[in-house]
């Protein structure tokens, strides 16, 4: 899978704001599919990192998710140093059989609040057996 950068300094950039010197992040990937899981068990976690890659810290916002049968464990600080990296550990928990999706929002950006949103698609299934 390809990483994928993005960069508040292009969010900053469309707000006309000039205060922001290279805050950039990049994910280990853009989508994780989880397959088939066993209605009410707990698959085994799948595995995001991301990374500063920019030349200055770069600010965690907050981490959250858009769907209900997916569950996020991480290792984050509020602010990252230009090459740090961290990990999100992801597990899928269908609550009924069929196809599910949700997408995991890492909302960063600059010391002056400049905001960016990396957005990760989750997808699995689930089977009753």
């Amino acid at each position: 899978m390809r990483a994928i950068s993005f960069s508040p300094r292009l969010l900053a950039q469309e707000q006309s704001s000039p205060e922001n010197n290279g805050e950039r992040g990049s994910l280990s990937t853009s989508r994780l599919a989880f397959g088939n899981q066993t209605v009410g068990t707990q698959s085994a976690p799948l595995t995001i990192t991301f990374k500063s890659t920019g030349t200055s810290p770069l600010v965690i916002h907050g981490i959250f998710f858009q769907g209900l049968e997916f569950l996020q464990t991480n290792n984050c600080r509020t602010q990252m140093v230009p090459g740090d990296s961290w990990v999100i550990q992801i597990v899928f928990t269908p609550v009924s059989a069929g196809p599910a999706d949700a997408r995991l929002y890492i909302n960063c950006g600059a010391q002056n609040n400049n905001t960016a949103e990396a957005k990760v698609a989750l997808t699995g299934n689930g089977t009753s057996d």
